[in-house]
């Protein structure tokens, strides 16, 4: 479910997301608590933790998600996650 990358700087990680394949790079930021219902996106989606920490289900696995991890979630999977105690600091990557 999750793979691990180096710990980063944005421009780094927004550099191989884009070499994988990733169009449109970001950086997100979540409070502490933020929750996000089960839901789906449009498109295949790639998330890097840079800070902080979330809690992320998908396919009945549940992850703690810390700097350096890495998850990708398939167009059409359906997902929640919910940052933790520090928030969560994360570069997202979509692709079709």
């Amino acid at each position: 479910m999750t793979g691990e990358l180096p710990k980063g700087t944005y421009p780094q990680i927004e550099e191989l997301l884009v070499k994988e394949g990733y169009f449109k790079v970001y950086v997100w930021h979540d409070d502490p608590g933020q929750h996000y219902p089960p839901h789906v996106h449009e498109e295949t989606v790639c998330l890097v933790v840079t800070a902080g920490s979330m809690q992320f289900s998908m396919n009945g696995e549940q992850s703690i998600l810390r700097p350096g991890d890495r998850i990708v979630v398939p167009l059409g999977t359906e997902h929640t996650s919910t940052a933790l105690e520090q928030g969560c600091d994360f570069v997202e990557g979509e692709v079709l």
